[in-house]
């Protein structure tokens, strides 16, 4: 259902607008790595369709050229009547965009795709109903159309190859001895984990706060970590013991850290079982070499905490 049109999630007739609306999708998930329109089950998909609320793309990839968030946010209307009219418009706007090198060799993509259009079944919800309506010159004229819109999508991949490198998004894989309940990224809403295994994302590259609690929720394992585009963090989290006061233990990458609550010193990393008094205290990281790292933690009553801090290199550092 990610791929569907408004008016397919509404049970209206289709139209080649609406398959003008899902080239929309994957173009955006092409340029960004994640689909529009997502949710935890079909019903919260379909209603963010039919509503039309998705994330700008140039907030998840800066780098997407104007003209192109143009088309992708045309392609996605709500309204079939502000969309492009048919795929000759579309690709049209494409072609103006597109590099040359890439246009030179629309031919041989076309004819290559159409070659193979009848060696294919149609296997999809729009097509079936699209292909039992049409016939002769029409089913034909349906085909060229289908072939046409496909076509554009290849003449990105060369642009879009180069975005993907460059688009700043990165993984999380959690590996753990007891299985997480859930996850929150950046303070935002928490996610439930399945498994003790598990890689999410995409993310922006860059700092991130990394919060799981474990199935009883009394246990919490926080993190500040540093993602690199294009790759994938391997995050171990381990949960402390669990004790009536609160107990903090902290780790850090590199070990040997130099560990201040509140502004006073308590050792070098690693340290177990510090008992510290609930509320939200300051933690600061410090290592000749390396960024401080602060962090405002708030600590609650009768919860263990284990905290993992990565340290980064100072850039003028070698």
């Amino acid at each position: 259902p990610a791929y569907m049109s408004p008016e397919q999630a509404n049970g209206d007739p289709l139209t080649a607008r609406s398959d003008l609306f899902a080239l929309g999708i994957l173009l955006y998930e092409m340029l960004t790595g994640v689909k529009p329109f997502m949710g935890e089950n079909n019903t919260e998909i379909l209603a963010k369709i039919v509503r039309n609320r998705y994330v700008p793309p140039q907030r998840i990839n800066p780098r997407i050229p104007y003209r192109l968030r143009r088309i992708i946010k045309k392609s996605l209307n709500r309204d079939p009547s502000r969309r492009y009219r048919n795929a000759t418009e579309l690709i049209h706007d494409l072609e103006l965009f597109i590099p040359w090198q890439l246009r030179s060799k629309r031919k041989e993509i076309l004819a290559d795709f159409l070659g193979k259009l009848d060696k294919t079944r149609s296997n999809t919800f729009s097509e079936t109903i699209n292909l039992s309506l049409y016939s002769g010159k029409r089913l034909w004229s349906w085909r060229a159309l289908q072939g046409g819109l496909i076509a554009a999508a290849l003449y990105l991949v060369g642009f879009l190859s180069l975005q993907f490198h460059d688009n700043q998004l990165a993984y999380i894989k959690l590996v753990s001895e007891e299985k997480p309940a859930v996850i929150r990224i950046d303070d935002r809403q928490a996610v439930p984990l399945a498994t003790s295994s598990v890689v999410i994302g995409p993310y922006l590259k860059g700092e991130h706060r990394i919060e799981i609690s474990d199935s009883s929720t009394q246990r919490i394992f926080i993190s500040r970590v540093h993602l690199t585009a294009a790759d994938t963090l391997l995050l171990r989290p381990h949960f402390a013991r669990l004790n009536v006061a609160v107990q903090v233990s902290i780790s850090t990458y590199p070990q040997a850290a130099e560990v201040f609550v509140d502004g006073y010193p308590v050792g070098l990393s690693p340290l177990y079982n510090l008992p510290i008094e609930p509320g939200r205290h300051t933690i600061e990281i410090k290592k000749e070499g390396y960024s401080d790292i602060s962090d405002t933690p708030r600590l609650t009553a009768a919860k263990a905490y284990a905290l993992y801090y990565s340290l980064q290199p100072e850039k003028n550092s070698r």
